[in-house]
Parts: C-alpha cells; structure tokens; sequence
C-alpha cells in the first residue's frame, strides 16, 4: 500500500510540475528578455518628440505627405497648416521614384526590378534659418518580377513604394528630431 500512495503521489507532483512548467515557461522567457534590455520597436523615445511641424510640398495630399502625417500624428506631434504657427517648417523639395531592370533571365526578359525612391529636404526655423540644408535621402528595393502574375507583380510593386515612403518618413523624422534635440540643448 505504501509503495502505491509513493507512486501515485510521485505522479500528481510529476503532473502537477509538467502543467506548472507550462506556465513557468513562458513567464521565464519574459523575464530574460526584459532583463536584457529587449523592448519593442515603437515610435522612439520621447526624448525626440516634436511638438508642432510645419509640412510644405509641392503635392500637399500626395502619399510621402500622407505618411509624414500619420507618423507625426501618431508620436503626438502636432501639425499646422501654417508656418507661422510652428517652431519649424519641414520641406519635401523633390520626390523622385524610379525603377529601372536589375536582372534578366536568358530569355532578355526582365527577372528583377529595383525601385528607387530619392526625396530632397530641408527643415528651417520660423525665422527662416535653415536647420537642415538641403539633403538627400534614397531608399532601394529590389522584387521580383513575374511576366504570368502581372496583378501580383504590380501589387507587390505598390506595397513596396508604400513601404519605401514610410522608411523615408521615419527615416527624416528621426533625423529632425535628433536637430530639433541638439539645438534646445545648445
């Protein structure tokens, strides 16, 4: 009899540890992760928040604009429409997209294309004191390109443009945040 009450006791702690890992697990994986510095990817620090921001371009509804404004919306930043409203002014002088073969198959038909997207910016003060002169930023992706799936191909290729907006967008705000930063702390 005793010997039975040891094996069915030593079966419920066996069970009773194997359900009890289940839950310990994922709470162990937590931990190490926080205690190594992880964390998620989010809109930054608000160390870099923007108050107010001016955006000027050529194409005031156009889709690089459209993704400035829901970044910057979404870090809290608020948008005028004018710049005398704003502490500074962010200008997109050009957007230039362009996609050009970057490979073929033996057949001389296209295998590949690069998209290329180039913006030119600036970011001046209300004074009109340029922050920023005039700078560059280009973004490249490459897909490929399937002659059969056409609808594919072009969706692919719009997502990717989408995709390229919202780098550059991040790319410049970081960048605008980081001069807005170091010119408050001069």
């Amino acid at each position: 009899m005793r010997i039975r009450w040891l094996q069915s006791g030593n079966c419920f702690v066996l069970r009773n540890f194997h359900a009890m890992g289940r839950r310990l697990i994922p709470i162990l994986g937590c931990l190490i992760l926080t205690s190594c510095g992880f964390q998620l990817r989010g809109t930054g620090d608000s160390a870099f928040r923007i108050a107010a921001l001016h955006l000027a371009a050529e194409d005031a509804r156009g889709e690089l604009i459209v993704a400035f404004e829901r970044n910057l919306s979404g870090s809290g930043t608020q948008l005028v429409g004018s710049s005398d409203l704003a502490p500074w002014t962010m200008s997109i002088l050009s957007e230039r997209f362009s996609r050009r073969v970057a490979s073929t198959t033996k057949d001389i038909s296209v295998a590949k294309y690069e998209l290329i997207l180039q913006v030119r910016f600036n970011l001046t003060t209300r004074d009109g004191k340029l922050l920023i002169p005039p700078a560059s930023l280009i973004v490249e992706r490459l897909y490929d390109y399937d002659p059969s799936n056409l609808v594919g191909s072009d969706a692919e290729e719009e997502l990717l443009r989408q995709e390229m907006r919202t780098e550059i967008a991040d790319s410049i705000i970081r960048r605008i945040a980081v001069t807005i930063n170091n010119q408050a702390t001069m």
